[in-house]
């Protein structure tokens, strides 16, 4: 196996089991609900979905986006926990999760758009021969 596919499997699974985790943790622990097959289904297909998004993005070597996309991550992880915590009188487990799919999507969109302009800058800068 390549050095590359071989970095690949390890940043996929490390994101994926880590996604996992932390929606487990989140669930069972902080809300004190209990997991069901289902659920662990559903926490696997979502984990599977953002590790492959930011594993295209590493592969692709579109590093602001992915950067970008991981922080965007963390920080949806974050204020998914800290509405878990906050329990707004039984919506904390929704908004949490709205607030974890909308900083995601927002990461995700955001770096997009960074590595976007990147992209044109470069191809602005070596069109005009302003390869420094």
């Amino acid at each position: 196996m390549k050095q590359t596919n071989r970095n690949m499997l390890i940043y996929f699974v490390a994101v994926t089991l880590l996604d996992f985790a932390l929606i487990f943790i989140g669930v069972r622990f902080v809300l004190n609900n209990p997991i069901s097959y289902q659920n662990i289904l559903s926490f696997s297909i979502l984990s599977l979905i953002l590790g492959s998004v930011s594993t295209a993005l590493f592969y692709l070597k579109w590093k602001a986006a992915c950067i970008i996309f991981n922080l965007g991550l963390a920080a949806g992880f974050f204020e998914m926990y800290r509405m878990f915590i906050k329990d707004l009188d039984g919506w904390g487990d929704l908004t949490g999760l709205i607030s974890l799919f909308s900083a995601t999507v927002l990461g995700l969109g955001i770096g997009l758009l960074v590595q976007f302009v990147i992209y044109f800058y470069n191809k602005y800068r070596s069109e005009n021969g302003n390869d420094d």
